[in-house]
Formats: C-alpha cells, sequence, structure tokens
C-alpha cells in the first residue's frame, strides 16, 4: 500500500541533465574543426607571402599557385594520401604531425556522438518497452543494463581520453602555452574513472535484506497464523513461510531472502507491524493481511525477486559514476534511464496495489480497505513527526520511549488539520511488495 509524491518536471530534472553527455564530444568536434582551420589560415598566410614575394613567378603562374593553395587546405594534404599532394604534405613535415591529431580527435568526437546516440535509442526503446507488461519489464532491464554499462564505459574511457587531449591542446593553441600539471592532473582522473566505472560494473554490492524483527512461530502466535492460513485459503495461494513482527509502521511481504537476528530465512515472508495492529479493528487487520497475501498471490513478490538484485547493482553503478567526477555527465545520462524505468515500475506497482486491494475487498470488505489505508497513512506519518521533532531537539533523552509519546498524541493529532496534509503526501514504505 503506497501512494507517490509529487516530483519535478521529468524533462527537466533528468532529460536535460542527460544531455551533458554530448557536451564534450560537440565541443571536441568543434575545437578539432577550429583548430585545423586555424593550422590552414597559418599556413595558406606564410604560402602567400612566399608566393608574393617570388620575383621568378609571373603574374599568371602567381595567381595559379595562390588558387591551388586556397584550394586545398593544408590540412587535407596532411591527412589526405593523393600523390599529386606529395610534394606539398613533404614540405608541411612535421606540422602534418599536429593536424593528424586534430583528425584523430574528430574521429573519436563523431564516435562517441554516435555512440551517445545509439545509447539514447536503446534507453528509450528499453524503458518504452518496459510500459508493456510484467516479462517486458524484466527484460528490456536485463537488455538496457548489459547494453548500457557497456556503452557507458566505452563513454567513460573515450571521453577521459579526450578531454586529457583537450587539456594540452586548448591552452597550447589559445595561449601558446601548456600545463604539465593539468595534463598529468586531468591523465589521473580519466584514468581513475576508467578504474572505477569497470570495478563496478563486475563488482555485485550485497543484496542482505537485514529486518530488525522476531521470527513468530505457529507455537507462539497460532491466532495470528490461523487467520492468515484462512485468508490464504480463500484466495486460493499458498501461505507464507514465515512471519516476523517488528516495530516498523508497515507491512510487507516478499520472497527474498532475509537475515533475521543473524538468520537467513528463505521463502515467503511477511512482516508484521505489531504498533500498527494494535492500532487496527480485526477486520482491518485482515483486510491488510489479505492484501499482502494478495501480492503472493499476483506474482508480484517473485517479479520483485528477479528485478531487485540487478536494480541494486545498477543503484550501485549509478553512486559509482556520481563520484567518479569525469563520469558525472554518464551518471546523467544513465540516471534519465533509470528514470524512465522507474515510471514503468511505478505504473506496474500502482496496478499491483490495485490488484491487491480487489482480491482483499473480496475476502474482507472494501470499507476495512479504506479504513486500514487511512490508519496506515496517519499512524506512520504522525510517527515521523514524534521521530523528527526528537532528533531535531539534539539532545540526550533518559528514555526516548516512541511508543508511549506516539500513543499519547496520536488521537489528538487524527483530529487535527494537519493529519489530512500528511495523508496527501503519505508514502508508506515497502522494501519490495
Amino acid at each position: 500500500m503506497s501512494s507517490s509524491r509529487k516530483s519535478p518536471g521529468f524533462v527537466r530534472s533528468l532529460v536535460l541533465p542527460a544531455l551533458l553527455l554530448f557536451a564534450l564530444p560537440l565541443f571536441g568536434l568543434w575545437f578539432a574543426g577550429h583548430a585545423s582551420d586555424r593550422f590552414d589560415a597559418q599556413v595558406l598566410e606564410v604560402i602567400e607571402k612566399q608566393i608574393g614575394r617570388d620575383t621568378t613567378l609571373s603574374e599568371a603562374d602567381r595567381q595559379e599557385s595562390l588558387a591551388f593553395f586556397r584550394a586545398v587546405p593544408a590540412s587535407a594534404a596532411c591527412l589526405g594520401d593523393d600523390a599529386e599532394l606529395a610534394n606539398y604534405r613533404n614540405n608541411l613535415g612535421d606540422a602534418c604531425s599536429d593536424v593528424k591529431q586534430f583528425g584523430w580527435a574528430r574521429l573519436a568526437s563523431w564516435s562517441l556522438l554516435a555512440l551517445g546516440l545509439v545509447s539514447t535509442l536503446v534507453a528509450l526503446l528499453c524503458g518504452l518497452a518496459a510500459f508493456i507488461s510484467r516479462p517486458f519489464q524484466y527484460g528490456s532491464f536485463v537488455v538496457g543494463w548489459l547494453v548500457l554499462r557497456v556503452t557507458s564505459a566505452l563513454q567513460v574511457m573515450g571521453q577521459g581520453a579526450l578531454a586529457v587531449w583537450l587539456s594540452y591542446w586548448v591552452t597550447a593553441l589559445w595561449l601558446e602555452r601548456y600545463s604539465v600539471k593539468l595534463i598529468i592532473l586531468m591523465a589521473l582522473l580519466a584514468a581513475g574513472a576508467a578504474f572505477m566505472v569497470v570495478v563496478a560494473i563486475f563488482r555485485r554490492p550485497p543484496t542482505d535484506f537485514d529486518v530488525e524483527a522476531e521470527e513468530l512461530t505457529e507455537a507462539s502466535a497460532p491466532e495470528l497464523w490461523a487467520c492468515v492460513r484462512q485468508l490464504c485459503e480463500r484466495l486460493q495461494t499458498s501461505p507464507p513461510d514465515h512471519i516476523l513482527a517488528g516495530i516498523d509502521t508497515n507491512f510487507f511481504v516478499t520472497e527474498h531472502e532475509v537475515r533475521v537476528d543473524g538468520r537467513i530465512l528463505s521463502g515467503r515472508t511477511l512482516f508484521v507491524s505489531l504498533s500498527l495492529l494494535r492500532l487496527l479493528e480485526r477486520s482491518e487487520a485482515e483486510a491488510v493481511l489479505a492484501h499482502e497475501m494478495g501480492h503472493l498471490l499476483g506474482g508480484d513478490t517473485g517479479h520483485s525477486k528477479r528485478l531487485a538484485p540487478m536494480l541494486a547493482h545498477f543503484g550501485h553503478y549509478l553512486q559509482t559514476l556520481f563520484e567518479g567526477g569525469l563520469t558525472r555527465p554518464v551518471y546523467y545520462f544513465m540516471r534519465a534511464y533509470r528514470g524512465l524505468f522507474e515510471l514503468s515500475l511505478g505504473r506496474s506497482r500502482r496496478a499491483s496495489e490495485l490488484a491487491a486491494d480487489r482480491l482483499a475487498a473480496g475476502v474482507t470488505s472494501g470499507q476495512d480497505i479504506a479504513r486500514s489505508l487511512v490508519k496506515v497513512g496517519a499512524y506512520s506519518s504522525f510517527r515521523d513527526r514524534v521521530e523528527a521533532k526528537l532528533f531535531a531537539q539534539d539532545e540526550l533523552h533518559p528514555s526516548v520511549a516512541i511508543a508511549r509519546r506516539v500513543a499519547h498524541g496520536f488521537s489528538e493529532y487524527a483530529q487535527s488539520e494537519a493529519v489530512h496534509d500528511d495523508l496527501q503526501r503519505a508514502v508508506t514504505p515497502h522494501p519490495f511488495d
């Protein structure tokens, strides 16, 4: 059971920053062309002066020579292999080595731009395919993750090399000097960024799910287990393998492995909130439990189990890109893809929540579902307020007694105007379903 917060526009917050992926290649492309044009202009200026001072040439020959050199830039002679330009090329000598660097930089910039466009196309296709269905959602993310992590790593390496090249030539061309320290710094940043990205691709982040709770066995909580089994029988789904009880203000089910008190629990696990169970009427609690069992019946937990490890790996990769310095433009691009995929996740999660509500209403009642939603949202919001107020005081309390503070103040809060605003913004946290 969850709701969504309003967020800034997708285009402004995600798409526009993602365009920074193309910033350095575009600058490199422009600069390489600018450097080549400047080289051509300088060579032509020298040649025109030499031809003008050559007294052995007739006026017709002088005009013919000028027309030739004005029609054939020096950079074209350096980069070409035409035999007719061999003499021209040989006369330019070592100067052609600079022009060849400009050509390589131009090629590298075009390649990075093309790679960026291909990555954009893949991201769009995979992102849109995720809206089709749940199987498409999983498959599209697998393809997107496998392809984009490679293209993003190539972008990091290519843009890093281009940044090092520019750190020399920008100052050399415009200031007629260069800084060895700047070049070394850029080289270290580029090498470090490439290393971090490659390591992040192959490093799998920990996926342990630790829960502060106690396992309730059938012997210790027979009435709760009987209620859950009865609801599962009516929904025609298998009951959970484990029931955990804790003080967190939410309910959830998962098929992930769960770590509780150092033990790993596998299979279907239901978490129940002790504080919320005390607050809810029995029929309302049954509605909440039926809702969670509806997630098991609908296959939501199985889908989450397959998808969550890849989302965690992707999140770790994003964090590495954010911290990599030169990798920040690639980070914004990958974040935009993750945001697009999150839109499809939000849509499917809303559909799953509504489906679970319908299933729960079928075995309990719609009124119980509605009342439980309001109570859970209000209680969670008030508890957040109490905890935030305690932390804001920044002082040592002899006894925190959060449960007592919540119990004493909840009735007054429930009758205030603040509860309406909080319920509109409320998000009940679900680790998985």
